[in-house]
Protein backbone atom coordinates (compact mmCIF):
# COMPACT_ATOMS: atom_id res chain seq x y z
CA UNK A 1 0.00 0.00 0.00
CA UNK A 2 2.83 2.33 0.86
CA UNK A 3 4.48 1.69 -2.50
CA UNK A 4 1.22 2.38 -4.33
CA UNK A 5 0.70 5.59 -2.39
CA UNK A 6 4.25 6.68 -3.13
CA UNK A 7 3.76 5.95 -6.84
CA UNK A 8 0.71 8.23 -6.97
CA UNK A 9 2.58 10.94 -5.08
CA UNK A 10 5.37 10.82 -7.65
CA UNK A 11 2.79 11.23 -10.43
CA UNK A 12 1.23 14.13 -8.51
CA UNK A 13 4.56 15.99 -8.49
CA UNK A 14 4.54 16.10 -12.29
CA UNK A 15 0.78 16.60 -12.64
CA UNK A 16 0.14 19.29 -10.05
CA UNK A 17 -2.94 20.60 -11.83
CA UNK A 18 -4.63 17.25 -11.29
CA UNK A 19 -5.25 17.37 -7.55
CA UNK A 20 -7.10 14.06 -7.55
CA UNK A 21 -3.75 12.27 -8.11
CA UNK A 22 -2.41 13.68 -4.85
CA UNK A 23 -5.62 12.55 -3.13
CA UNK A 24 -5.22 9.05 -4.58
CA UNK A 25 -1.72 8.87 -3.13
CA UNK A 26 -3.04 9.97 0.24
CA UNK A 27 -5.75 7.28 0.11
CA UNK A 28 -3.24 4.47 -0.24
CA UNK A 29 -0.92 5.88 2.41
CA UNK A 30 -3.84 6.21 4.83
CA UNK A 31 -4.89 2.64 4.03
CA UNK A 32 -1.35 1.42 4.67
CA UNK A 33 -1.39 3.16 8.05
CA UNK A 34 -4.75 1.58 8.87
CA UNK A 35 -3.49 -1.93 8.15
CA UNK A 36 -0.34 -1.25 10.17
CA UNK A 37 -2.38 -0.20 13.20
CA UNK A 38 -4.71 -3.16 12.71
CA UNK A 39 -1.89 -5.69 12.35
CA UNK A 40 0.59 -4.74 15.06
CA UNK A 41 0.52 -4.08 18.77
CA UNK A 42 1.39 -0.41 19.12
CA UNK A 43 0.31 0.11 22.69
CA UNK A 44 -3.00 1.70 21.72
CA UNK A 45 -5.26 -0.81 23.40
CA UNK A 46 -7.79 -3.03 21.68
CA UNK A 47 -10.69 -0.57 21.46
CA UNK A 48 -8.60 2.40 20.36
CA UNK A 49 -6.74 0.32 17.80
CA UNK A 50 -9.95 -0.99 16.24
CA UNK A 51 -11.58 2.43 16.11
CA UNK A 52 -8.56 4.27 14.66
CA UNK A 53 -7.86 1.59 12.03
CA UNK A 54 -11.45 1.51 10.78
CA UNK A 55 -11.69 5.30 10.90
CA UNK A 56 -8.68 5.41 8.56
CA UNK A 57 -10.27 2.85 6.22
CA UNK A 58 -13.48 4.90 6.01
CA UNK A 59 -11.55 8.13 5.36
CA UNK A 60 -9.38 6.45 2.73
CA UNK A 61 -12.30 5.01 0.76
CA UNK A 62 -14.23 8.29 1.00
CA UNK A 63 -11.27 10.16 -0.48
CA UNK A 64 -10.67 7.45 -3.08
CA UNK A 65 -14.29 7.58 -4.26
CA UNK A 66 -14.23 11.36 -4.46
CA UNK A 67 -10.91 11.44 -6.34
CA UNK A 68 -11.98 8.87 -8.94
CA UNK A 69 -15.27 10.70 -9.51
CA UNK A 70 -13.45 14.05 -9.79
CA UNK A 71 -11.17 12.57 -12.47
CA UNK A 72 -14.25 11.82 -14.56
CA UNK A 73 -15.27 15.50 -14.52
CA UNK A 74 -18.44 14.61 -12.60
CA UNK A 75 -19.64 16.59 -9.53
CA UNK A 76 -18.44 14.77 -6.41
CA UNK A 77 -21.34 13.73 -4.10
CA UNK A 78 -19.67 15.02 -0.95
CA UNK A 79 -22.91 14.92 1.04
CA UNK A 80 -23.72 11.30 0.19
CA UNK A 81 -20.16 10.13 0.91
CA UNK A 82 -19.99 12.18 4.11
CA UNK A 83 -23.32 10.92 5.47
CA UNK A 84 -22.36 7.33 4.64
CA UNK A 85 -19.03 7.75 6.45
CA UNK A 86 -20.63 9.25 9.58
CA UNK A 87 -23.40 6.62 9.79
CA UNK A 88 -20.88 3.81 9.24
CA UNK A 89 -18.59 5.02 12.03
CA UNK A 90 -21.54 5.66 14.37
CA UNK A 91 -22.91 2.12 13.97
CA UNK A 92 -19.43 0.62 14.20
CA UNK A 93 -18.70 2.57 17.38
CA UNK A 94 -21.97 1.44 18.95
CA UNK A 95 -21.07 -2.23 18.54
CA UNK A 96 -17.47 -1.53 19.60
CA UNK A 97 -18.14 0.50 22.75
CA UNK A 98 -21.72 -0.08 23.93
CA UNK A 99 -23.34 -3.26 22.61
CA UNK A 100 -20.11 -5.17 21.97
CA UNK A 101 -20.64 -7.50 18.99
CA UNK A 102 -17.84 -8.53 16.66
CA UNK A 103 -20.08 -9.74 13.82
CA UNK A 104 -22.18 -6.56 13.84
CA UNK A 105 -19.01 -4.46 13.65
CA UNK A 106 -17.92 -6.49 10.64
CA UNK A 107 -21.29 -5.98 8.96
CA UNK A 108 -21.39 -2.25 9.79
CA UNK A 109 -17.96 -1.38 8.45
CA UNK A 110 -18.27 -3.53 5.30
CA UNK A 111 -21.78 -2.38 4.41
CA UNK A 112 -20.66 1.22 4.86
CA UNK A 113 -17.60 0.82 2.63
CA UNK A 114 -19.69 -1.09 0.10
CA UNK A 115 -22.20 1.76 -0.03
CA UNK A 116 -19.39 4.18 -0.84
CA UNK A 117 -18.29 1.94 -3.71
CA UNK A 118 -21.87 1.81 -4.98
CA UNK A 119 -22.14 5.62 -4.90
CA UNK A 120 -18.86 5.91 -6.78
CA UNK A 121 -19.95 3.40 -9.42
CA UNK A 122 -23.27 5.16 -10.03
CA UNK A 123 -21.61 8.56 -10.45
CA UNK A 124 -18.83 7.16 -12.63
CA UNK A 125 -21.45 5.83 -15.06
CA UNK A 126 -22.76 9.39 -15.45
CA UNK A 127 -19.48 10.55 -16.94
CA UNK A 128 -19.32 11.43 -20.63
CA UNK A 129 -15.98 9.69 -20.86
CA UNK A 130 -16.56 6.36 -22.61
CA UNK A 131 -13.05 4.97 -22.97
CA UNK A 132 -12.36 1.43 -21.78
CA UNK A 133 -10.28 2.67 -18.86
CA UNK A 134 -13.15 4.89 -17.70
CA UNK A 135 -15.70 2.08 -17.91
CA UNK A 136 -13.28 -0.20 -16.05
CA UNK A 137 -13.16 2.19 -13.10
CA UNK A 138 -16.96 2.12 -12.84
CA UNK A 139 -17.13 -1.68 -12.90
CA UNK A 140 -14.31 -1.95 -10.37
CA UNK A 141 -16.39 0.23 -8.06
CA UNK A 142 -19.30 -2.19 -8.43
CA UNK A 143 -16.91 -5.09 -7.85
CA UNK A 144 -15.81 -3.43 -4.62
CA UNK A 145 -19.47 -3.02 -3.65
CA UNK A 146 -20.10 -6.73 -4.21
CA UNK A 147 -16.97 -7.70 -2.28
CA UNK A 148 -17.82 -5.57 0.75
CA UNK A 149 -21.43 -6.81 0.79
CA UNK A 150 -20.81 -10.52 0.22
CA UNK A 151 -17.60 -11.11 2.21
CA UNK A 152 -19.00 -10.38 5.70
CA UNK A 153 -22.06 -12.53 4.98
CA UNK A 154 -19.82 -15.41 3.99
CA UNK A 155 -17.68 -14.80 7.06
CA UNK A 156 -20.79 -14.94 9.27
CA UNK A 157 -21.95 -18.13 7.57
CA UNK A 158 -18.65 -19.91 8.26
CA UNK A 159 -18.65 -18.79 11.88
CA UNK A 160 -16.25 -15.89 12.05
CA UNK A 161 -18.05 -14.66 15.14
CA UNK A 162 -16.37 -17.41 17.17
CA UNK A 163 -12.86 -16.14 16.41
CA UNK A 164 -11.02 -14.56 19.36
CA UNK A 165 -11.16 -10.80 19.20
CA UNK A 166 -7.69 -10.25 20.55
CA UNK A 167 -5.92 -12.34 17.88
CA UNK A 168 -6.97 -10.84 14.52
CA UNK A 169 -3.89 -12.13 12.69
CA UNK A 170 -5.00 -15.73 13.31
CA UNK A 171 -8.62 -14.99 12.46
CA UNK A 172 -10.07 -16.57 9.32
CA UNK A 173 -12.01 -13.39 8.74
CA UNK A 174 -8.85 -11.31 9.00
CA UNK A 175 -7.06 -13.56 6.50
CA UNK A 176 -10.03 -13.29 4.16
CA UNK A 177 -10.07 -9.51 4.60
CA UNK A 178 -6.37 -9.22 3.88
CA UNK A 179 -6.53 -11.30 0.72
CA UNK A 180 -9.62 -9.50 -0.56
CA UNK A 181 -8.22 -6.05 0.24
CA UNK A 182 -4.90 -6.78 -1.45
CA UNK A 183 -6.53 -8.05 -4.63
CA UNK A 184 -9.01 -5.17 -4.79
CA UNK A 185 -6.41 -2.51 -4.02
CA UNK A 186 -4.02 -3.88 -6.62
CA UNK A 187 -6.74 -4.03 -9.28
CA UNK A 188 -7.95 -0.50 -8.72
CA UNK A 189 -4.42 0.85 -8.25
CA UNK A 190 -3.19 -0.61 -11.54
CA UNK A 191 -6.30 0.71 -13.29
CA UNK A 192 -5.86 4.15 -11.75
CA UNK A 193 -2.15 4.28 -12.56
CA UNK A 194 -3.01 3.40 -16.16
CA UNK A 195 -5.70 6.10 -16.17
CA UNK A 196 -3.27 8.68 -14.79
CA UNK A 197 -0.69 7.76 -17.44
CA UNK A 198 -3.32 7.98 -20.19
CA UNK A 199 -4.46 11.38 -18.88
CA UNK A 200 -0.88 12.62 -18.95
CA UNK A 201 -0.41 11.47 -22.55
CA UNK A 202 -3.71 13.05 -23.58
CA UNK A 203 -2.69 16.31 -21.95
CA UNK A 204 0.66 16.31 -23.74
CA UNK A 205 -1.07 15.60 -27.06
CA UNK A 206 -3.59 18.38 -26.45
CA UNK A 207 -0.87 20.84 -25.49
CA UNK A 208 1.08 20.07 -28.65
CA UNK A 209 -1.98 20.93 -30.76
CA UNK A 210 -3.41 23.84 -28.79
CA UNK A 211 -2.40 27.47 -28.47
CA UNK A 212 -2.14 28.10 -24.71
CA UNK A 213 -3.11 31.78 -24.85
CA UNK A 214 -6.24 31.67 -27.01
CA UNK A 215 -7.32 28.11 -26.25
CA UNK A 216 -7.73 27.52 -30.00
CA UNK A 217 -5.86 25.02 -32.12
CA UNK A 218 -2.36 25.97 -33.17
CA UNK A 219 -1.12 25.57 -36.76
CA UNK A 220 -0.21 21.94 -36.21
CA UNK A 221 -3.56 21.12 -34.62
CA UNK A 222 -5.39 22.95 -37.40
CA UNK A 223 -3.64 20.87 -40.05
CA UNK A 224 -4.14 17.60 -38.16
CA UNK A 225 -7.89 18.21 -37.97
CA UNK A 226 -8.47 19.87 -41.32
CA UNK A 227 -6.50 17.57 -43.63
CA UNK A 228 -8.26 14.30 -42.65
CA UNK A 229 -11.62 16.07 -42.76
CA UNK A 230 -11.01 17.46 -46.25
CA UNK A 231 -9.89 14.06 -47.53
CA UNK A 232 -13.42 12.74 -46.98
CA UNK A 233 -15.30 15.67 -48.54
CA UNK A 234 -15.73 17.30 -51.91
CA UNK A 235 -16.68 20.94 -52.44
CA UNK A 236 -19.04 19.87 -55.23
CA UNK A 237 -21.19 18.00 -52.68
CA UNK A 238 -20.64 20.20 -49.62
CA UNK A 239 -19.34 23.79 -49.73
CA UNK A 240 -16.33 24.57 -47.55
CA UNK A 241 -14.91 28.03 -47.07
CA UNK A 242 -11.87 29.45 -45.33
CA UNK A 243 -11.43 32.77 -43.55
CA UNK A 244 -8.02 34.10 -42.56
CA UNK A 245 -8.02 37.02 -40.13
CA UNK A 246 -5.23 39.31 -38.97
CA UNK A 247 -5.46 41.91 -36.20
CA UNK A 248 -4.36 45.28 -37.60
CA UNK A 249 -1.36 47.06 -36.10
CA UNK A 250 -1.07 44.45 -33.34
CA UNK A 251 2.57 45.34 -32.66
CA UNK A 252 1.40 48.83 -31.86
CA UNK A 253 -0.80 47.45 -29.06
CA UNK A 254 2.16 45.67 -27.49
CA UNK A 255 4.43 48.70 -27.87
CA UNK A 256 1.95 51.22 -26.48
CA UNK A 257 0.14 49.25 -23.80
CA UNK A 258 2.34 46.23 -23.04
CA UNK A 259 2.15 42.55 -23.81
CA UNK A 260 -0.58 41.89 -21.25
CA UNK A 261 -2.89 44.20 -23.20
CA UNK A 262 -1.95 42.37 -26.40
CA UNK A 263 -2.72 39.03 -24.75
CA UNK A 264 -6.15 40.28 -23.70
CA UNK A 265 -6.86 41.40 -27.25
CA UNK A 266 -5.84 37.97 -28.57
CA UNK A 267 -8.07 36.11 -26.11
CA UNK A 268 -11.00 38.45 -26.79
CA UNK A 269 -10.69 38.02 -30.54
CA UNK A 270 -10.39 34.25 -30.10
CA UNK A 271 -13.69 34.22 -28.18
CA UNK A 272 -15.33 36.34 -30.86
CA UNK A 273 -14.40 34.08 -33.78
CA UNK A 274 -15.04 30.97 -31.70
CA UNK A 275 -18.61 32.09 -30.99
CA UNK A 276 -19.22 33.07 -34.62
CA UNK A 277 -17.67 29.97 -36.18
CA UNK A 278 -20.04 27.49 -34.57
CA UNK A 279 -19.48 23.89 -33.46
CA UNK A 280 -18.52 22.51 -36.89
CA UNK A 281 -15.84 25.09 -37.63
CA UNK A 282 -12.15 24.24 -37.27
CA UNK A 283 -10.60 27.37 -35.76
CA UNK A 284 -6.94 28.05 -35.05
CA UNK A 285 -4.47 30.72 -34.11
CA UNK A 286 -1.93 30.12 -36.87
CA UNK A 287 0.53 32.87 -35.89
CA UNK A 288 1.04 35.79 -33.52
CA UNK A 289 -2.09 37.76 -34.50
CA UNK A 290 -3.28 35.52 -37.34
CA UNK A 291 -6.29 33.23 -37.20
CA UNK A 292 -7.94 30.70 -39.51
CA UNK A 293 -11.55 29.48 -39.68
CA UNK A 294 -12.36 26.44 -41.83
CA UNK A 295 -16.13 26.49 -42.33
CA UNK A 296 -18.02 23.36 -43.47
CA UNK A 297 -21.37 24.05 -45.17
CA UNK A 298 -20.41 27.68 -45.90
CA UNK A 299 -20.35 28.85 -49.48
CA UNK A 300 -18.30 31.90 -50.42
CA UNK A 301 -21.19 34.31 -49.92
CA UNK A 302 -22.03 33.02 -46.43
CA UNK A 303 -18.37 33.08 -45.45
CA UNK A 304 -18.07 36.70 -46.61
CA UNK A 305 -21.06 37.68 -44.48
CA UNK A 306 -19.50 35.97 -41.47
CA UNK A 307 -16.16 37.67 -42.11
CA UNK A 308 -17.87 41.03 -42.37
CA UNK A 309 -19.63 40.50 -39.03
CA UNK A 310 -16.29 39.68 -37.41
CA UNK A 311 -14.72 42.80 -38.94
CA UNK A 312 -17.64 44.94 -37.75
CA UNK A 313 -17.56 43.67 -34.16
CA UNK A 314 -13.80 43.59 -33.60
CA UNK A 315 -13.56 47.32 -32.67
CA UNK A 316 -15.84 46.80 -29.67
CA UNK A 317 -13.45 44.28 -28.08
CA UNK A 318 -12.05 45.67 -24.86
CA UNK A 319 -8.58 45.14 -23.41
CA UNK A 320 -7.59 46.64 -20.11
CA UNK A 321 -4.45 48.72 -19.73
CA UNK A 322 -3.01 50.74 -16.88
CA UNK A 323 -4.83 53.87 -18.04
CA UNK A 324 -8.20 52.16 -18.37
CA UNK A 325 -9.92 50.25 -21.17
CA UNK A 326 -8.92 50.43 -24.83
CA UNK A 327 -11.19 49.62 -27.77
CA UNK A 328 -11.26 50.46 -31.45
CA UNK A 329 -8.81 47.88 -32.79
CA UNK A 330 -9.60 46.50 -36.27
CA UNK A 331 -8.88 43.40 -38.30
CA UNK A 332 -8.39 42.42 -41.94
CA UNK A 333 -9.81 39.24 -43.43
CA UNK A 334 -9.30 37.14 -46.54
CA UNK A 335 -11.97 34.71 -47.70
CA UNK A 336 -12.03 31.91 -50.26
CA UNK A 337 -13.98 28.76 -50.98
CA UNK A 338 -12.62 25.32 -51.71
CA UNK A 339 -12.84 24.11 -55.28
CA UNK A 340 -13.44 20.41 -55.88
CA UNK A 341 -11.04 18.32 -53.80
CA UNK A 342 -8.38 20.99 -53.36
CA UNK A 343 -5.83 20.29 -50.68
CA UNK A 344 -5.83 22.52 -47.59
CA UNK A 345 -2.73 24.56 -48.33
CA UNK A 346 -3.78 25.22 -51.93
CA UNK A 347 -6.79 27.32 -50.98
CA UNK A 348 -5.14 28.42 -47.72
CA UNK A 349 -2.55 30.32 -49.76
CA UNK A 350 -5.34 31.76 -51.89
CA UNK A 351 -7.08 33.10 -48.78
CA UNK A 352 -3.75 34.44 -47.58
CA UNK A 353 -3.37 36.38 -50.84
CA UNK A 354 -6.81 37.88 -50.25
CA UNK A 355 -5.79 38.82 -46.70
CA UNK A 356 -2.64 40.54 -47.98
CA UNK A 357 -4.77 42.47 -50.45
CA UNK A 358 -7.03 43.63 -47.62
CA UNK A 359 -4.02 44.86 -45.65
CA UNK A 360 -2.51 46.62 -48.67
CA UNK A 361 -5.81 48.39 -49.32
CA UNK A 362 -5.85 50.11 -45.96
CA UNK A 363 -6.75 47.26 -43.57
CA UNK A 364 -10.07 46.93 -41.69
CA UNK A 365 -11.67 45.24 -44.69
CA UNK A 366 -12.71 41.89 -46.17
CA UNK A 367 -11.35 40.62 -49.50
CA UNK A 368 -12.25 37.48 -51.40
CA UNK A 369 -10.26 35.22 -53.71
CA UNK A 370 -11.62 32.81 -56.31
CA UNK A 371 -10.10 29.61 -57.64
CA UNK A 372 -8.55 30.19 -61.03
CA UNK A 373 -10.13 28.33 -63.95
CA UNK A 374 -6.80 26.59 -64.60
CA UNK A 375 -6.83 25.30 -61.06
CA UNK A 376 -10.34 23.93 -61.52
CA UNK A 377 -9.32 22.31 -64.79
CA UNK A 378 -6.25 20.73 -63.22
CA UNK A 379 -8.34 19.37 -60.36
CA UNK A 380 -10.90 17.98 -62.80
CA UNK A 381 -8.18 16.26 -64.81
CA UNK A 382 -6.62 14.87 -61.66
CA UNK A 383 -9.95 13.44 -60.55
CA UNK A 384 -10.57 11.95 -63.99
CA UNK A 385 -7.34 10.07 -64.21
Amino acid sequence: MTLLGTAFMVFAIFQRRRRHIFVLGGCYLITALGFTIQSFELGLGFTTKKFVANLLFVIALSLLSGAVIARQMVPVPYAALGITAVVTLAVFSWFLLIDVDFLMRVLAINFGLGTMCLIAGIFLLQSRRRALIDRSLAWLAFLGFADFMIRPLVAAWVGVGSDPLDRPLTSSYWLMTNLSAIVFCLLIALTLLSAVAIDAMRELTTESRTDPLSGLLNRRGFEEQAVPYLSTTDADTMPISLILADLDHFKEVNDLYGHEAGDRLITGFARLIGDRGGPQAIIARTGGEEFALLLPNYDLGSACLLAESIRRDTPILQHEVAAGVVTGRTCSLGVTARSGREELWTFFHRADDALMQAKRNGRNSVRTAFARPTTRLAIARQAAG
